[in-house]
This record gives structure tokens, C-alpha cells and sequence, in this order.
């Protein structure tokens, strides 16, 4: 499982050129837990449903917390929905997405929610975001530019 200081997992997403993107970034607070629901709803981490390999724990968002916002920022723990923050130092999971800041469609059938796009991303049809499939198969085969 790969683990960072926001910091360092914020500059590898934005220096990510990747699946033919180079605009990969941390997700927002909102997208974050937007995924999270999602997940929970289409039965959890273990679906088939879910091409995006996570672990239950936490992951940072690139949304800061308070006044402070060098020192906090919001994670969400993708198995339980569970929203906090955290001092910028500890290292913790992430998940790099590109695409518009979250854009609601309406699609009825959960299994056509996430496409697999067949180049190591996977695309949230209710969004249009993408994300990786497996940051951590990107750094044990060193499949990235970053």
C-alpha cells in the first residue's frame, strides 16, 4: 500500500503523465466522499463493480482544513465513509483523479457506474472524473512519469 505526506502525494499527482493525462491531481473532499458512497453502495471494496483497487483506510483529498491550511487536511476513509482531518505530515493513502470538479448525472444502474478504461484508469460515469486504477501497481512497476 502506498503511503505519503500530503505534500509529496499532492506534488506526485500533479506531476503525474499518465494514461495519456497530465492533469491528475488529489480529489477534492467532496469527490472523495462521493467515491466513498459509492463503493458502500455497490457492496464495497470487494465488488466486481469496483475496478479501482483501495484499501479500507484513509485517503487524503486535496481540500485543506481551517485557517491554518499548511498544517490540515481533510482524508475520508473509503470503507466507512468516515470524514476527518490530519496534521500534512502523517503519511497516508491516495488516489490520483483528473477531469471536472464534479459534475452529478443521474445513472439508475449501479454496475454501469465505473468503466474500466482499459489503460490503468477507471471512469465514474455519474462524474466524468478519472482515476487510477492502482497507484500502487504504478510504483512497483514504475508505470508513471512523475
Amino acid at each position: 500500500m502506498v503511503r505519503l505526506p500530503w505534500q509529496e502525494a499532492n506534488k506526485f499527482c500533479q506531476n503525474l503523465d499518465f494514461a495519456g493525462h497530465n492533469d491528475w491531481r488529489l480529489p477534492t473532499l467532496e469527490e472523495l466522499a462521493d467515491l466513498s458512497v459509492k463503493i458502500q453502495f455497490i457492496n464495497g471494496l470487494q465488488s466486481p463493480h469496483v475496478p479501482i483497487k483501495l484499501y479500507p483506510t484513509l485517503y487524503w483529498s486535496g481540500t485543506h482544513c481551517g485557517e491554518n491550511t499548511h498544517s490540515y487536511t481533510w482524508h475520508v476513509n473509503v470503507s466507512t465513509g468516515g470524514i476527518n482531518y490530519v496534521y500534512n505530515i502523517l503519511a497516508l493513502s491516495f488516489v490520483p483523479v483528473c477531469g471536472n470538479v464534479y459534475v452529478d448525472l443521474d445513472l439508475p444502474n449501479n454496475h454501469l457506474i465505473f468503466e474500466d478504461l482499459g489503460n490503468g484508469t477507471v471512469k465514474d460515469n455519474q462524474t466524468s472524473l478519472i482515476w487510477v486504477k492502482n497507484i500502487e501497481k504504478m510504483f512497483r512497476e514504475g508505470i508513471f512519469n512523475a
